[in-house]
């Protein structure tokens, strides 16, 4: 494996393995009814990254994957357990961005069956490319998407709801019942913690960068 990504090349790619079109459109239904208790997936995925920063290091040193993992502590057989429930897991982030993007390109009047071939195209292109540029395109990306909010923030007059975005999260947050946001957060954390697609990055950077892309990661969800 080839080991050259650096802090801020980390934090990219673990941020863009979440923030997506199906993430942006699912906070944005739940917000319909929880407020702004609704951007608790990313909340949850902030602090799952920084825990995930905890043990980065000791990760980077074993340079194996998850399921990997497994199964040197508890065999073979829990291993593919380990490895079909994170195909699981990716299978279904993955599945929620294209119907995110068929949706997108939709909008803009393409047809459904062209909307699906643009959008496997382009995730089998994303897919092919090396992870130092991809970071880079990345963040660009999320660069131009925030330069996209703070603009329709302007033009909306909402930059007074946003800066009260805090303080309206925690009083929002009363809307789901505790058993509900604790299986939220568990379960967010744990799979950020424990999912093969975040940790790809993690063991393709370099040393202290593992751990340095995971708390700016996380405080950029945050």
């Amino acid at each position: 494996m080839n080991r050259a990504l650096g802090s801020l090349q980390v934090a990219a790619l673990l941020v863009s393995a979440s923030y997506g079109i199906g993430f942006l459109f699912g906070s944005g239904e739940l917000a319909l009814s929880h407020g702004m208790a609704g951007s608790i997936y990313g909340v949850a995925t902030g602090f799952g990254m920084l825990v995930l920063a905890v043990f980065a290091r000791q990760l980077w040193a074993t340079g194996l994957p998850v399921w990997d993992l497994f199964g040197r502590a508890y065999g073979r057989q829990l291993q593919g357990v380990v490895a079909l429930l994170s195909l699981i897991w990716m299978s279904g982030v993955l599945a929620a961005q294209i119907q995110g993007g068929v949706a997108v390109l939709e909008l803009l009047g393409l047809e459904q069956v062209h909307s699906y071939l643009a959008i496997l195209l382009l995730i089998y292109g994303a897919s092919r490319l090396d992870l130092r540029f991809a970071s880079a395109l990345f963040a660009m990306c999320l660069l131009a998407s925030a330069a996209v909010l703070v603009y329709a923030l302007i033009v909306a007059n909402g930059m007074g709801v946003y800066l009260q975005a805090i303080p309206a999260f925690a009083e929002d947050l009363s809307t789901f019942s505790p058993s509900r946001m604790v299986a939220i957060s568990l379960a967010v954390g744990l799979l950020v913690c424990t999912g093969a697609d975040y940790q790809q990055f993690v063991l393709a950077a370099l040393s202290l960068a593992a751990v340095g892309g995971c708390v700016l990661a996380g405080c950029c969800s945050l």
